[in-house]
C-alpha cells in the first residue's frame, strides 16, 4: 500500500498541472450531479410519491371488494346450487346442438376439399394429358423429318416443303373466302 502512495505521489510531483485539471474536472462532475439532483429529484420523489398513494388506495379498493365477494360467495354458491340442474341440462342440450351443427359442418368442408381435390385432379390431368400429346407431336415430327432426311433427297424435300406450305394457305384462305360471302 505505501508503495502505491508513493507511486500516485510521485506522479503528483512529476505534472501538478495534469493532476489539478483532473481535481478541477472531478469537482465539476461532482457539482453537475448535485445540481441535477436538486434540480430533477424532488419532481421524481413527488411523482413517486403519488404514485405509491395511488397504488394503495388501489390496494385498499382491491381489499373491500375481496370481503365484500366473501361476504356474497356464500349466497351466490347456494343460487348456483338450486339452478345447477337447470344449468346441466341446458348445456348437454347446447352441447347435442353444437355437436350437430359441428357435424353439419365438418361433412360440408369434407365435400367441399373432395370437391376441390377433384377439380385439382382434373386440371393435373389435363395438364399431363396436352404434354403426352405435345411430347407425342414433338416425337412424331421429329421421326418423320428423320425419315423424310433418309428418304427423300434436297430436291425432294423443298418441292415437298412447298407443297405443305400452299395447302396449309388454300385452308387458311378457305375460311376467310366463306366467311367474306357469310357476310355479303
Amino acid at each position: 500500500m505505501e508503495q502505491l502512495l508513493t507511486e500516485i505521489l510521485r506522479e503528483i510531483a512529476d505534472q501538478p498541472a495534469r493532476f489539478i485539471a483532473e481535481v478541477v474536472q472531478s469537482a465539476l462532475l461532482i457539482g453537475i450531479l448535485v445540481w441535477a439532483e436538486r434540480r430533477y429529484a424532488p419532481g421524481r420523489l413527488a411523482a413517486r410519491k403519488s404514485r405509491i398513494a395511488a397504488e394503495l388506495e388501489a390496494a385498499g379498493a382491491a381489499e373491500r371488494d375481496t370481503l365484500r365477494i366473501r361476504d356474497e360467495a356464500p349466497a351466490v354458491v347456494a343460487k348456483a346450487r338450486e339452478s345447477a340442474e337447470g344449468i346441466r341440462r341446458s348445456a348437454g342440450e347446447q352441447a347435442d346442438k353444437e355437436r350437430a351443427d359441428s357435424v353439419t359442418t365438418i361433412e360440408a368442408e369434407a365435400e367441399q376439399v373432395v370437391a376441390q381435390a377433384r377439380k385439382a385432379l382434373d386440371i393435373e390431368l389435363t395438364g399431363i394429358r396436352q404434354q403426352a400429346s405435345e411430347r407425342l407431336v414433338q416425337l412424331t415430327t421429329e421421326t418423320a423429318r428423320r425419315y423424310l432426311d433418309e428418304m427423300l433427297g434436297e430436291t425432294e424435300r423443298r418441292a415437298l416443303t412447298q407443297k405443305a406450305i400452299l395447302a396449309f394457305l388454300d385452308q387458311v384462305e378457305a375460311p376467310a373466302v366463306t366467311k367474306g360471302a357469310g357476310a355479303t
